[in-house]
């Protein structure tokens, strides 16, 4: 009787775990953009808005600044300019594909206006493999067939 419990409660765990899902995007290395020396009309600034550059291969994003308004988006090679309100403090990314990303500032501040700023976005694929798989079989004697 006891082994029939334990087995409904596994089988129970294993339905709900199978409906978990990872987070399939990812901000990394936000900051402030910085100008070279060599070409200083590189950063173009907007003095209404703060701009995020998000750098990745993917298109499609919609944007939304502080979860409800919509943010301009502006899509170029390898990356997408995104003109948001002055002190924003978190943003919503959403894809079709690859889902929804509630991203808060790092450090607790915000996107000031007259301000550039970048960070990468990361989209990962869903067909992940495991390189190396291993199973441990222990069979009692007595149970063996």
């Amino acid at each position: 009787m006891l082994k029939i419990r334990i087995w409904l409660i596994m089988l129970i765990l294993c339905c709900c775990a199978s409906g978990a899902e990872a987070q399939w995007l990812r901000m990394e290395g936000f900051a402030k953009a910085k100008r070279k020396s060599l070409a200083p009309d590189q950063i173009v600034k907007d003095k209404q808005a703060a701009l995020l550059d998000l750098i990745t291969d993917q298109t499609g994003f919609a944007v939304k600044a502080q979860g409800k308004t919509d943010a301009e988006v502006e899509e170029g090679e390898g990356l997408i300019t995104v003109k948001l309100p002055h002190k924003t403090d978190f943003i919503t990314i959403e894809h079709p594909e690859f889902g929804q990303l509630n991203w808060k500032v790092p450090g607790g501040k915000v996107l000031k206006k007259k301000k550039h700023y970048r960070a990468k976005l990361v989209c990962i694929d869903k067909d992940f493999k495991l390189n190396k798989q291993w199973l441990l079989l222990r069979i009692d004697p007595q149970n063996a067939v």
